[in-house]
């Protein structure tokens, strides 16, 4: 199995690069660099890539910061994250501002000067890579964390609009004190409808901030217009003892 799994990896990758001559020939510039800086690597390093989307303040990059057990990812009461973050694993730790004809290297302490109201972050910024230590990256998991889907300008649109296909799975985090506002519903519709479902991962964070009655009707709330926008879907509660978590 694994042999046929490398060679039919091999052919992937060959039919890539004839595809991406191809491109060279007529001019296209734009799909043969994305060929030989994002698809080929891809398939070379098995990568799978989680976006974690979502509207400012509802907790995306802290979410990432707990899976990783770190600190890294500005956090705060206001909108914070102002461009792409891009962490993927390395045995060293390490932080590149990527440009259109540079990458800065900086350091962690350095990394809050690029929140959102920072004049550091520049419109120029292509996005940062974070390179962590971190045992949940190893296996070739990459996290892609993003500013709020309600407060990006037209650049980072169009950089995020670029990752959604690409990325393997996509965590959309809700905010249980609004859940599901009409903006939320408006870019569901809109923007990841024609994405595939079972590769969304719908959280609903805050839940400690409401009352048991005040959650189950989020829930409720929450599944009903989802299913409007989706279809079928399956949610998951975490279990207590003596039930299952999960209902269609």
């Amino acid at each position: 199995m694994s042999e046929n799994y490398e060679i039919l990896k091999e052919k992937m990758i060959s039919a890539l690069e004839g595809l991406r001559l191809c491109a060279e020939a007529q001019n296209i510039n734009g799909v043969s660099k994305e060929i030989l800086s994002e698809w080929i690597p891809k398939l070379q390093k098995e990568q799978f890539q989680v976006m974690v989307l979502g509207e400012f303040n509802h907790g995306k990059s802290t979410l990432i910061n707990a899976l990783l057990n770190t600190d890294i990812l500005p956090t705060g009461p206001t909108p914070t994250t102002g461009l792409i973050y891009r962490i993927q694993y390395a045995e060293t730790e390490s932080i590149q501002v990527n440009y259109p004809d540079r990458t800065e290297n900086i350091s962690r302490a350095e990394l809050k000067d690029y929140s959102i109201d920072s004049d550091k972050a520049s419109k120029q910024i292509q996005g940062i890579g974070i390179h962590l230590s971190s045992e949940f990256l190893k296996e070739n998991l990459v996290f892609i964390d993003t500013p709020g889907t309600n407060d990006i300008n037209a650049e980072l649109n169009e950089l995020i609009y670029h990752y959604i296909p690409r990325a393997d799975l996509i965590i959309f985090i809700l905010d249980c004190g609004q859940p599901l506002k009409i903006t939320e519903q408006r870019f569901l519709a809109h923007k990841l409808f024609s994405f595939h479902r079972n590769r969304i991962l719908f959280i609903l964070n805050k839940a400690d901030l409401v009352t048991h009655e005040e959650l189950r009707e989020t829930e409720d709330f929450v599944v009903r217009n989802l299913k409007k926008i989706f279809g079928d879907i399956t949610f998951f509660r975490p279990a207590a003892p003596g039930r299952t978590g999960a209902r269609n």
